[in-house]
């Protein structure tokens, strides 16, 4: 069984947007037909026929998914890969927490407040151009690293469905690959989402000259309530467009068009997906961020000889800590179960299963 994932890798189904004209729309209950040009269904000449064994080759079952298994599936893949799937958001942030504490230390460093418990004059020099730098880096490494974590769970739970695994260093050659293509998908949904947000600003403003105040409640009523809007299709949108584009090879505008394509139709399902994965995981997080806070305070209880220096760091460390944890939860389980969901519309719509069955019943002849 090979190891390799990426442009290159042939042996494994084409995760690319299918190309050929199908014979016939597939008739998977609940499905629309073919979301574009569809797959040519039934296995072309000297290709594996899959059997009864290549139906569930690894974490889930090849057909349309209950919504029993949006909730579970996630689990199955973290425990199934966790190098990928639980380990590539840890780094991610890893390396993220690390660039954001350098930085903040250059900017206390330059404002003379790193000597605020050593009762050391402060020296405030005044902000260097490599502290503007770091500080800037950090910034656009947090408005990526939601991109950066997720993306790298896709390939990730991929191979799981397979039944496969694959190393960190496989997972991030991926979605290195695809890096440009997800930072500009990441800006064209940012601008789309900035567009009205401006738009209702400006909005505000201009009903805030009324002195009755009436105008600028009706407007900031309709405002949010038409963001709220946005805000539920953003997520679902960027959802099912960040696995796509890490795991095909389109452009970012295909991309688009495709994502469009795939969720039409099962949008309002996305949506309740979401919310209720988005609700199971807060809850788990905020279970294991109050377990760490009661194991805080009572390390602090049991250390009362701490100077107060000592006892705000500490505390400082515990938050950063159950900042890590939920963050690295989150994408994982969220990243795992949107991936779950582009594979299920592609199930839906396009008959996947049956080339991801195909694939498998290959590799297990080989």
């Amino acid at each position: 069984m090979t190891d390799t994932y990426g442009p290159g890798d042939t042996s494994i189904p084409a995760w690319t947007a299918p190309t050929e004209e199908p014979p016939f729309a597939p008739s998977i209950a609940g499905s629309r037909g073919p979301v574009a040009a569809g797959p040519a269904y039934g296995p072309p000449p000297n290709r594996a026929l899959p059997t009864h064994r290549s139906w569930q080759p690894g974490i889930m079952p090849l057909r349309p998914a209950t919504f029993g298994d949006f909730l579970s599936l996630p689990f199955k893949a973290i425990r199934y890969n966790r190098a990928v799937v639980l380990g590539g958001p840890l780094a991610c942030f890893l390396v993220i927490g690390l660039v954001t504490s350098l930085a903040m230390w250059m900017l206390f460093t330059d404002l003379g407040i790193s000597n605020l418990f050593d009762g050391l004059p402060s020296d405030s020099r005044g902000l260097r151009g490599e502290t503007i730098v770091a500080l800037t880096l950090a910034g656009a490494l947090w408005l990526l690293s939601d991109a950066f974590a997720r993306g790298i769970v896709a390939p990730g739970v991929a191979r799981a469905v397979l039944g496969e695994r694959i190393s960190l260093g496989k997972a991030w050659e991926v979605l290195r690959a695809r890096f440009w293509p997800v930072l500009g998908l990441y800006g064209l949904a940012t601008a789309a989402i900035l567009v009205p947000l401006a738009i209702f600003v400006g909005l505000m403003v201009l009903a805030s000259q009324d002195s009755s105040g009436v105008a600028l409640v009706g407007v900031m009523v309709i405002g949010f309530l038409l963001m709220f809007v946005l805000a539920i299709f953003y997520s679902v949108f960027m959802g099912v467009a960040l696995p796509l584009i890490v795991l095909e090879r389109g452009r970012v505008m295909a991309s688009v068009r495709r994502t469009f394509a795939l969720i039409r139709g099962r949008f309002w399902w996305s949506v309740l997906i979401a919310f209720v994965a988005s609700s199971l995981i807060g809850i788990v997080t905020q279970i294991l961020s109050t377990a760490l806070q009661f194991v805080g305070i009572f390390i602090l209880a049991v250390m009362p000889s701490a100077s107060e220096a000592a006892s705000l760091l500490f505390l400082t460390a515990s938050t950063l800590v159950i900042s890590l944890v939920s963050a690295v939860l989150d994408a994982s389980y969220l990243g795992a179960t949107f991936t779950i969901v582009y594979i299920d519309l592609r199930i839906r719509h396009e008959g996947f299963d049956a080339e991801l069955a195909e694939a498998a019943e290959a590799r297990a002849s080989a």
